[in-house]
């Protein structure tokens, strides 16, 4: 497994990443093959006997580094090694960032960002001028954090129903508090057997 990461000032979202190597990923041991996204080499990593296949993957999640594996056919044997390239170059958009506008303001409205700015010259302009900007993108950096996209959750049909079905039993009961009711909501105890079964 590699963990991607740089080092930063600030917190980036989608900067860092994994990758996790799959080796001997045969389909005759019952191994499956990876659900996208995953990178595989352009070439066979092993060859057998009349097949030449790939068994070698990447799974990647949250990596933004344009990735290349490639198949180096160095070795005699019938198993190539593969090498996995992240390029330490690659140019980034800047993070989205939520800022908390209240936490800015409070921030600008400190008494000690409060001085009247006295400048005889230019360059004591310049120099103030340079100070307010740098107050300014430091109370922004400090209300803003960087927003998150979360994936969401697959949920398989036959939970989506159970679910609804235990919403109705639970209404139903409130509404009527009849004993008969009360006994379909046990259908909590089955949704819970059934999300076992899916962590």
């Amino acid at each position: 497994m590699f963990a991607i990461g740089t080092t930063r000032t600030h917190p980036a979202p989608g900067r860092g990443g994994t990758a996790i190597l799959i080796k001997n990923c045969i389909s005759h041991y019952h191994v499956p093959t990876p659900p996208p996204p995953y990178r595989s080499p352009p070439t066979p990593t092993r060859f057998g006997y009349a097949s030449a296949s790939i068994i070698d993957y990447a799974l990647i999640k949250n990596l933004n580094w344009p990735c290349t594996i490639n198949s180096i056919p160095e070795l005699s044997s019938d198993h190539n090694p593969i090498k996995l390239h992240f390029p330490r170059t690659s140019k980034f958009e800047p993070p989205q960032l939520h800022t908390t506008w209240s936490i800015f303001t409070k921030k600008l409205a400190n008494n000690e960002n409060l001085y009247l700015h006295t400048a005889s010259s230019t360059q004591e302009i310049e120099s103030q001028v340079r100070d307010l900007t740098s107050e300014i993108l430091n109370a922004h950096v400090n209300a803003s954090k960087p927003t998150t996209h979360l994936e969401l959750r697959f949920v398989q049909g036959e939970l989506k129903h159970l679910f609804k079905e235990r919403n109705r039993a639970r209404k139903l009961w409130q509404f009527t508090r009849h004993p008969q009711h009360k006994i379909e909501l046990w259908l909590q105890n089955t949704i819970k057997r059934k999300v076992n079964l899916y962590r």
